[in-house]
C-alpha cells in the first residue's frame, strides 16, 4: 500500500518493522483514513491470498481453524473495515448484526475454516471409498 502511495520510505520501514503492530502504526502516517479504507476494500484479496499461504506452510493454525469450524471469527479492533469496530468488551457484548466494522478479517477467517472443513471431509470420504474399494477387490481376489 505504501508504494502505492509512493511512500517508499514508509514501505522499507513498514517491511522492516518488528511485528504487526509496528507496521500497522507507521502505515498511519501514509494517508488519510478515508483513502486507506478505500486502498483496503479494493485490495482484500490480498488478504485472502496470505491467509491461504499460512493454512498451506502452518500446520497449527490449519488443525486451529479445523477445530474451531463453527466459530465466528471476529477481529474485536476499532478498524472498520477488517474488524467489528468495536472493542473487545463491546464486541463481546453486541450482536454480530450491530457491529460497527464489517469484520473482513473475521468473515474470512469463518470461510476458511468451513472450506478447509468440506476439503477435509471430502478427503475423508475419498480415502474411505479407496480403502472400501481396495477391501473389495482383495476379497474377490482371497475368494
Amino acid at each position: 500500500m505504501a508504494r502505492d502511495f509512493e511512500e517508499f520510505e514508509l514501505a522499507d520501514n513498514i517491511r522492516d518493522s518488528k511485528h504487526a503492530g509496528a507496521a500497522i502504526q507507521i502505515s498511519k502516517e501514509m494517508a488519510d483514513d478515508e483513502s486507506r479504507l478505500k486502498w483496503e476494500s479494493e485490495n482484500t484479496s490480498l488478504m485472502e491470498q496470505l491467509l491461504q499461504s499460512k493454512v498451506e506452510h502452518c500446520e497449527q493454525f490449519k488443525a486451529c481453524l479445523l477445530e474451531k469450524q463453527h466459530t465466528l471469527f471476529a477481529l474485536a479492533t476499532t478498524n472498520k473495515l477488517w474488524g467489528t469496530g468495536m472493542s473487545v468488551y463491546a464486541t463481546q457484548r453486541t450482536s454480530p448484526n450491530y457491529w460497527t466494522g464489517q469484520n473482513l478479517l473475521g468473515g474470512m477467517l469463518t470461510d476458511l475454516a468451513q472450506q478447509l472443513t468440506y476439503a477435509e471431509g471430502e478427503r475423508q470420504q475419498t480415502a474411505a471409498s479407496a480403502t472400501a474399494f481396495h477391501e473389495a477387490i482383495n476379497a474377490q481376489h482371497a475368494s
